[in-house]
């Protein structure tokens, strides 16, 4: 009897069906993560509120953990239209940012959370966001995923060459900014230790505040993109 010959499915094609499942299950998982951490800032709120408190400091704090949330989510849904084939790291990071986007809105209260723990849970978040942009990086400099992408703009090999150039660069960009203002938050925190002073409870969180809204005005995945 003449043996079966097996078709050989190329793995790029097996992972061209499997990555839009991957993108939607990834932005459901991180959808889920921004919501808790938002139900937990509404609720920190809702506590400060029926207290009857009123603080600048508690305002620019807020205002700061809900700009974490929003611009996390918001680059997330963008971003992920350029996937690779998904490994732990980026099952274990997105929960590391969940975990300390909700370290920032439990310590938005200046009443009872020092600024320190404050700072802290920052400089936490910018470290596990570079974290996630050079394993992004890392992932995209992948033989695999290089193959991915070239097999499926093969008809346009110079773009497909362009677009991993491009997103290549961008992660390693937006890894060396979010290692330099975690470099930063540690300066923060060093200084408030030694130098106790209520300016701080303006100043730092109107530092973070500006960071987070200019760095997505002007460096935003789809204005870069353009």
């Amino acid at each position: 009897m003449v043996e079966e010959r097996r078709e050989e499915i190329p793995l790029t094609k097996l992972f061209e069906a499997v990555l839009p499942y991957q993108s939607s299950v990834y932005v459901t998982v991180l959808n889920i993560i921004q919501c808790i951490a938002l139900a937990f800032l509404i609720n920190e709120a809702r506590e400060y509120i029926n207290k009857e408190e009123f603080s600048f400091a508690w305002v620019l704090r807020s205002l700061v953990a809900f700009a974490v949330i929003f611009v996390i989510w918001h680059r997330y849904v963008h971003e992920i239209q350029y996937l690779w084939p998904i490994g732990w790291a980026d099952t274990i990071n997105p929960f590391f940012i969940g975990i300390t986007e909700c370290v920032v809105v439990f310590s938005t209260n200046p009443k009872t959370v020092s600024l320190g723990v404050f700072v802290g849970g920052m400089m936490s978040l910018q470290f596990f966001a570079a974290l996630t942009c050079m394993d992004a990086f890392y992932s995209r400099s992948s033989k695999i995923t290089k193959k991915l992408y070239q097999t499926f703009y093969s008809s346009y090999p110079e773009f497909s060459s362009h677009l991993m150039n491009f997103l290549e660069n961008y992660d390693r960009w937006h890894m060396k900014i979010f290692a330099r203002f975690c470099g930063i938050s540690l300066v923060f925190l060093v200084f408030i230790i030694l130098f106790l002073n209520k300016s701080n409870e303006i100043i730092f969180p109107l530092f973070y505040l500006i960071e987070l809204i200019g760095g997505e005005f002007l460096g935003n995945f789809r204005k870069v993109l353009r």
